[in-house]
Order: C-alpha cells, then structure tokens, then sequence
C-alpha cells in the first residue's frame, strides 16, 4: 500500500466503502488469556479475539481505492466481559502493582474511588517520545506500578528530567533500524507516542520520518517478537481536520490541514493495515489537545487568562476539545490492557468540547480576573502570518505568527467520544473544569504565572 500521493489530497475527504471480505490475522486469532477479574470463573477465562474487519478507503482526487483497516463495531465471537466486569483505570496516584500472578489489586485514592492496576508488574514496556509532556507522565505512571520501563531518546534529549525513575535509556533516533530493533526486543507492549514538535522550521521530511518511519520501523520489530501483547499506536484529533458537523466520532473521514497532521495520517493508516495482515495486536488511539501541569503549549492560553485578555481572531466559536494528561495516560495504559481495546480506534477526549472563551473564562474566574474578548478580522492575520513565514523560515528563525495559529481559530474541533466510556468503560479523573483549576493552581504554585 502506497502512501506517496497523501499530501497530494490532504485536502479532499477520505470516504470509507465497506468490504465483503474479511482476512483472518494470524496473532489476533490466538487465545488470549485475560486476568481473573476478567473472567467469570476463578479456573481463568480464555477470550478469542476476532479480527476487525476492513474497509476500503477512496481518493476523490485520484479515484483509487485504499484498501485500510476498520475499526470493529461489534466484537462477534469475541469472549468480552463488559465493562462493569473490567477494572476501571481511575486515579493514579496511589498505585498498587500487580503481583506476579496477574490479580489485580484494588485501593482507594484520594476521592474515595477503587481503582485498579493495569499491567503485569515486571513486565517491559517501551515507550517513545518518553522525555515530551505525555510521554514522562506515562513514564512515571508505569514505573509506580512496577513495569520496567525502556525508552527511545534522542541524543539531545533531556533525560535528565526522569533521573529520579530507572528508565532503560536506548539513545538514537525513533527512525534509526539499529536503535529501534534494539528497543523493541523482548517488549511485552508498546507505547509510541514519539511526535515531532509542531514549528514551522520543521521540514515535511522530518515529520514523516518521526511520524511514518518510525512507526514502520517499530511494528516491523514488534511482528517479529513473540512476547509482545500490545502495541498502543498515539495518532491524534488532528487527522480528522476542521469539523464541520460537529460533533464526529472515529468513523469520520481524515482532512489533514498540514505536515503535522498528514504524516499522522499516513502513519495510522499504514499501521492499521500492517497489523489487520500481519495480525499484530494493536489499539490507536487519537488524543484531543492535551494540557495539564507542565504544559507549555497551552500555557500561552493560561497566561492571556491570567492577565485578563482573550485575543481571538475571526466570529467563529473557536470549539475545542480537551483531555487531561493524567485521563490521557489512565487511557494509554487500559487500552494496553482490555480486551475490548483490542484492535480498535478512540478518539481521548473529554465528554464534551469547550469554547475557547469559555476556556479562558473558567482560568480567569480561578485566578480573580474579569475576562475582557478582544476579536480581531482573521483575513489580515493570514495574510501577516504567511508574510512571516516567507522571511523567516530561510533565515531558520521560527516566525512570531504562521499560518496555522492562525488557522486554529477559523476551525472547530468537538467529537463525540462516547466509544471511550461504553466499550471501555473508562471514568474520568478531571471534567473539563476541574482540570483547568487544577493546571492553573500548579502554574501559580510553580511560579509560572
């Protein structure tokens, strides 16, 4: 399967067409054992996962079918306990690892919920992009539950921010074959959540070799290690472009808008059929804007609320949908682990988006300030921001104002991400406010703002 022609049509809607037939995947055919809470008997249950069944994938521009996976509506002959029988991931901050028989083990966190571990204590799990936001949050949340961890990290990296944890450091590129083949032996599962940063001095081949290359590389090594259990694929909301019937569900077609989200695209999809043929056991999931304490990409948001002041370009209601990296990793490690993860796509976000004002107002109110909306005609800033770019980027200076800040403001992004609560079960640790408080208290506590 080709990808070469993807930037090509970025811009067009990607439309599934169901197919007749289903190829059976040789490992998601195996039994998979699940954990005794999983099962209805204390002798241990068996459950045979189906594979899911593909679709075809049409290019209006180019009229050619792209044959890609799709994501399972039904689990047809599939032993799955539902979600009132699987642990639910709640809060973790006060972890109890599992023990090497693979019970899992219950406590009660700090808000008085029961929550549980999620995978095997002593088992190997690597993770990519480990030293950036999510990835160290990820990092520090599977060594508390006992999983010895090993990372991909660049060179330049800044491992030093995890010195307290005893992370397996494999130093190199995520797109190096020696590196990645290195990393990938004798893992039990699979976190790839390694991403190129999002600026405008970063070339279009950078992004597909983060994005496209290393993903090839890392599940070409994973079909090759027989103890691997899961590969947890991180896309992003960003496939799916401006929405323009909100809210959209994972079934909604891709229009990626730029680089960033056009290698993501070509990513998962490639991943999705590599995994349907070679029948790797994977589950995508596609994150929405993700903040918390030590965000800084949102932080920008934080301080123009702190200060009073909302600049917004254009009328638009500038929806926006969010997840909490503390929801988000609770999300990553579950669906490592539940069967009905198995082989599926989930959009992370919370239960409904938020308007961007609505963002700022709730910041404003935490830290005492009335909000004052300043909009600006969106027209002339394209025009500025794409002057920008034009001066700086040959000079590799990254420009004060491009084309896509500018963008995000004329787009809406709302989903509906129901999948996540009835397939999974999943409940979430912060709603949308009280998420926002408690990363606006932390810029304050840190002397951010």
């Amino acid at each position: 399967m080709a990808f070469e022609n993807i930037p090509q049509f970025a811009n067009n809607f990607w439309t599934y067409k169901p197919r007749a037939d289903v190829v059976q995947p040789r490992r998601l055919a195996r039994k998979i054992v699940t954990p005794e809470c999983c099962t209805s008997s204390r002798s241990g249950g068996v459950a045979t996962s189906n594979p899911p069944p593909s679709a075809h994938r049409t290019c209006p521009s180019k009229g050619r079918a792209i044959e890609v996976p799709h994501s399972r509506e039904k689990n047809s002959g599939a032993q799955v306990r539902s979600s009132a029988q699987f642990p639910l991931l709640r809060k973790t901050y006060s972890i109890v690892p599992l023990d090497l028989r693979g019970r899992l083990d219950v406590v009660e966190n700090e808000r008085g919920h029961m929550e549980r571990s999620g995978l095997p204590a002593g088992a190997t799990a690597l993770v990519t992009g480990a030293t950036g936001f999510t990835g160290s949050h990820l990092v520090r949340k599977l060594h508390a539950q006992g999983i010895h961890v090993r990372a991909i990290a660049r060179p330049q990296s800044r491992i030093e921010q995890l010195r307290d944890v005893p992370v397996e450091w494999v130093i190199g590129q995520v797109y190096d074959p020696g590196t990645v083949e290195k990393a990938a032996a004798n893992v039990e599962y699979i976190f790839h959540v390694a991403a190129a940063y999002r600026e405008a001095k970063v070339s279009r081949e950078t992004y597909r070799r983060v994005h496209v290359e290393s993903t090839q590389l890392l599940a070409r090594a994973a079909r090759r290690n027989p103890r691997l259990q899961r590969f947890v694929h991180i896309s992003t909301m960003g496939v799916h472009g401006h929405i323009e019937h909100p809210p959209a569900d994972e079934t909604y077609p891709f229009h990626p808008g730029d680089d960033y989200q056009v290698t993501k695209a070509e990513g998962e999809l490639w991943f999705r059929e590599f995994a349907m043929q070679e029948g790797l056991p994977y589950t995508v999931l596609r994150p929405c804007a993700i903040y918390g304490p030590g965000d800084r990409r949102l932080f920008k948001v934080f301080r123009m609320a702190a200060r009073g002041i909302l600049v917004i370009l254009g009328r638009g209601q500038c929806l926006y949908h969010l997840i909490h990296v503390e929801d988000l990793t609770n999300v990553m490690i579950l669906a490592a682990t539940h069967p009905a993860a198995l082989g599926e796509v989930f959009i992370v976000g919370d239960p409904e988006p938020i308007r961007l004002q609505d963002m700022a107002q709730i910041i404003a109110d935490y830290y005492g300030r009335s909000l004052r909306v300043i909009r600006l005609p969106v027209g002339p800033c394209f025009v500025a921001a794409a002057v920008c770019e034009a001066v700086c980027k040959p000079l590799g200076i990254e420009p004060p104002l491009y084309r896509r800040r500018v963008a995000f403001y004329t787009k809406d992004r709302a989903f509906n991400t129901a999948k996540l609560r009835t397939r999974l079960g999943y409940q979430y640790v912060f709603s949308t406010e009280e998420g926002l408080r408690q990363t606006a208290r932390w810029y304050r506590e840190h002397g951010w703002l």
